[in-house]
């Protein structure tokens, strides 16, 4: 389910991109930077909690919540114990499940 949703509003991002650039040259550049602001501001490869600027920045991305929502649900911590993170939005807490379901 989560990751339909996120696949689903990713999609509607994508058609938001599209039909704001001007000709085909415009996407491509417009693909890549959203691609790339995904992956830094996913919270997978980089962690963004507990710095400021990317923390506030991250949580307008559907791929730091989709990433979250995953995580949480599939027990992260667990499964790649030497992930050392503090990430709150993967915890199997009652509270982060239902925070990240209600977004």
């Amino acid at each position: 389910m989560t990751l339909a949703v996120t696949a689903a509003v990713t999609a509607v991002m994508g058609l938001a991109m599209s039909a704001a650039a001007k000709s085909q040259d415009q996407i491509l550049p417009m693909l890549v930077i959203s691609v790339m602001l995904s992956i830094v501001f996913g919270g997978g490869m980089i962690p963004v909690t507990g710095r400021v600027v990317l923390d506030q920045l991250s949580w307008a991305m559907p791929a730091r919540w989709g990433f979250a929502a995953s995580a949480s649900t599939t027990d992260l911590r667990t499964i790649a114990p030497l992930l050392q993170t503090k990430e709150t939005l993967w915890s199997r807490h009652r509270q982060v499940v239902d925070l990240v379901w209600w977004l």
